[in-house]
């Protein structure tokens, strides 16, 4: 009985399924977009408002800084990357389909 129900089981469009598809890749870059504000008022907030950056910090602190943000701006590269890579595939996926 349960196969009969799986069988009579309507599945989206493929119009649904893409729009589908663009909506969580737009929620992404939101993400993303998210990400890269939030990591500019890092940087911000270290240079301080008065921009007395070399001298409020130790090198130590300056070195431990520019390696986190290296981290992170890899990381968003990447990211960045991922998602045009996926949007390509669904916009491959569209031209397999017509």
């Amino acid at each position: 009985m349960m196969i009969l129900d799986f069988l009579n089981e309507e599945y989206p469009s493929r119009v649904e399924n893409m729009q589908s598809l663009f909506e969580s890749l737009s929620k992404e870059e939101a993400a993303l977009a998210k990400l890269i504000r939030l990591e500019a008022e890092k940087i911000k907030g270290f240079a301080g408002d008065y921009f007395d950056f070399p001298f409020a910090h130790t090198p130590d602190d300056i070195l431990k800084f520019a390696q986190s943000t290296k981290r992170i701006s890899e990381l968003i590269i990447l990211k960045g990357l991922f998602l045009n890579q996926k949007l390509q595939n669904i916009l491959l996926l569209d031209k397999k389909c017509e």
